[in-house]
C-alpha cells in the first residue's frame, strides 16, 4: 500500500521535481551571475542658472542614452524599473554652445561599460518673454445668407517663453478656426500657431507657451439683421509730463447689435471712462463697460 503511494503518478511527480530543480539553477546562476546588456535610461539637463534657457531646437538633445552595462540579471531589471537617469550639468554655462560630457548614473551591483552618446552639443540663450494677442484667420465662409454675428477668443492673448533668438523671431500668433457652411454657433479648442515676420512658422520645441490651447466661439445670424460698430476709448485726464500718450487699442475693435435698434447715423459706441492722469508706462484697463447712444 505504501509502496504504491510513493510510486503513484511517478512520472508527473518526477517532472514536477526535475522543474523545481531547473528553476532553481535559474534562478541561483543566471539572477546572480554577471551578464551583459543594454539598456535606455531617460536623459536630463540640470545646474542651469537663473535666466537662461536650452535652445532644443538648436541643440537636438535626445530623450533617451544608452547603457552598456554588466552586472547581475536582477540588478540588471531593477534598474530598468527604478526611476535612474542620466544627465548633462550646465552648472557653470553661460550663454554660448557648449559640448558637456553625457553623466550615467551610479547603478547599485552594476558596471557601465560604456555609454552613447558620451557628450551633446547644447546651445544656452538668455530666457525672454513675450504677449501676444491672437488673431483669428478663418479657413472657409458661412453659410450663403448668414453672417458673423460674435466671435470670441478666450483668452484673448498667449505668452510665450524661451530662448531670446526664438521669442523674437515671432512676430504673429494665429489660430485657424474652420467655418465652412455655419449656420449656427460654434466652439472649437484649437492650438495656436506663431509666425515670424515674413510669415515663416515658429517652432515651438524650445518655447513654454500658455495656453497652448484657446477656446473659440463663433455665432451666426442671417444677413441683414446686425449692424456693426466701431469701438471708440473714451479717455480723460492727461500722461504725466514728459510722455505722451501712444495707441490705444479697443478689443474687440467691432460690436455687432442687432440692426433694427440703431439709429440712422450712429456708426461707433463710446466705452467707458479711461482715466490716464499721470500716467508713465502702458496699462492695460479691463472689464470696461460699452454705452450704446440708444435703447
Amino acid at each position: 500500500m505504501l509502496f504504491n503511494r510513493i510510486f503513484h503518478n511517478c512520472s508527473l511527480k518526477l517532472f514536477s521535481i526535475t522543474l523545481a530543480i531547473a528553476l532553481s539553477i535559474y534562478v541561483a546562476y543566471f539572477s546572480s551571475n554577471p551578464v551583459r546588456y543594454t539598456i535606455e535610461l531617460p536623459l536630463r539637463v540640470t545646474g542651469l542658472q537663473q535666466g537662461l534657457v536650452v535652445n532644443i531646437d538648436a541643440s537636438k538633445i535626445p530623450d533617451t542614452i544608452k547603457l552598456d552595462i554588466r552586472g547581475p540579471y536582477r540588478a540588471i531589471t531593477n534598474a530598468q524599473k527604478n526611476r535612474n537617469f542620466a544627465i548633462i550639468d550646465l552648472t557653470d554655462a553661460a550663454e554660448g554652445t557648449y559640448n558637456p560630457p553625457v553623466i550615467p548614473p551610479e547603478l547599485d551591483d552594476l558596471t557601465v561599460i560604456d555609454h552613447n552618446p558620451k557628450s551633446i552639443n547644447v546651445t544656452v540663450e538668455s530666457r525672454a518673454e513675450k504677449t501676444l494677442n491672437i488673431e483669428v484667420e478663418r479657413r472657409g465662409n458661412v453659410r450663403e445668407e448668414f453672417e458673423i454675428s460674435n466671435e470670441d477668443v478666450n483668452p484673448s492673448t498667449v505668452t510665450v517663453t524661451g530662448p531670446l533668438s526664438v521669442v523674437e523671431r515671432i512676430t504673429r500668433c494665429i489660430i485657424d478656426p474652420r467655418i465652412q457652411d455655419m449656420a449656427d454657433q460654434d466652439v472649437q479648442d484649437i492650438v495656436v500657431k506663431f509666425y515670424d515676420a515674413e510669415d515663416r512658422p515658429v517652432l515651438t520645441d524650445s518655447l513654454i507657451v500658455n495656453p497652448e490651447v484657446v477656446r473659440y466661439i463663433i455665432r451666426v445670424i442671417p444677413t441683414g439683421s446686425l449692424r456693426v460698430l466701431k469701438v471708440s476709448p473714451r479717455i480723460v485726464g492727461e500722461v504725466q509730463d514728459g510722455f505722451r500718450l501712444g495707441t490705444s487699442n479697443p478689443y474687440p475693435l467691432y460690436v455687432t447689435v442687432p440692426a433694427d435698434i440703431v439709429p440712422e447715423g450712429v456708426y461707433y459706441v463710446r466705452t467707458s471712462e479711461i482715466d490716464i492722469s499721470e500716467l508713465n508706462q502702458t496699462k492695460v484697463f479691463r472689464d470696461l463697460n460699452i454705452n450704446y447712444p440708444f435703447e
